[in-house]
């Protein structure tokens, strides 16, 4: 593990607290869990570097009235070529300069505005059906599963959705299924022999 000199060793620990900067033995663990670290830094700074960019440019377009995913949308489009922080730094530092570059970018591409959704009266919902009218009547509410498995007329209901205790009556029939079984205690007491007397039935004959 040690393959560097002490004085590199030395050299890397320098800040260190207690042992970590003057014991050889503790200082090159110390050492080599800082280049780990350092290399993983390495990665996530630019993730921050590109997120407080991106906090900075969409507090700056907002004050022209539009957010930052529709800037974004022009940007792409148009045929300036600057990134996020060269128009973040514009922001802060050039005003005037990145209004223009905005006022480019949204001459070249209009942002989409947001659709706000068709008003409806009164009067037009109630004849769309859209509201009911008149006092609360309860309806019969099934399970999700149930929809695609509920009966047609003159069809026989294998799974008991037309019943008023759907679902509810499944506990008893699976209580009811699992007592017709002998219990696992009950079976290890059971004879060797005590199936050999059941009829073999073939595959062939089985009728479903």
């Amino acid at each position: 593990m040690a393959i560097w000199s002490r004085h590199k060793v030395n050299k890397l620990s320098k800040g260190f607290l207690w042992r970590r900067k003057n014991c050889f033995v503790v200082q090159i663990r110390a050492v080599y869990k800082s280049l780990q670290y350092q290399y993983i830094w390495r990665k996530l700074k630019r993730r921050i570097y590109k997120q407080e960019n991106i906090k900075s440019l969409n507090a700056a377009v907002r004050e022209h009235g539009v957010c930052y995913s529709k800037f974004i949308y022009c940007l792409n489009r148009s045929n300036i070529n600057l990134d996020r922080k060269i128009l973040a730094d514009l922001a802060q530092n050039e005003p005037y300069s990145f209004k223009a570059v905005f006022d480019e970018v949204t001459s070249q591409v209009k942002p989409l505005q947001h659709r706000k959704p068709d008003e409806v009266t009164f009067q037009e919902a109630l004849s769309r059906g859209l509201i009911y009218p008149g006092p609360y009547v309860h309806k019969d509410s099934r399970d999700i599963h149930a929809r695609y498995i509920m009966p047609k007329e003159g069809e026989h209901d294998y799974f008991g959705t037309g019943r008023s205790d759907y679902p509810y009556f499944w506990k008893d029939e699976l209580n009811n299924y699992r007592k017709s079984f002998l219990k696992t205690k009950l079976e290890k007491k059971l004879p060797m022999d005590y199936y050999d007397d059941i009829p073999e039935v073939e595959e062939d004959d089985i009728k479903f």
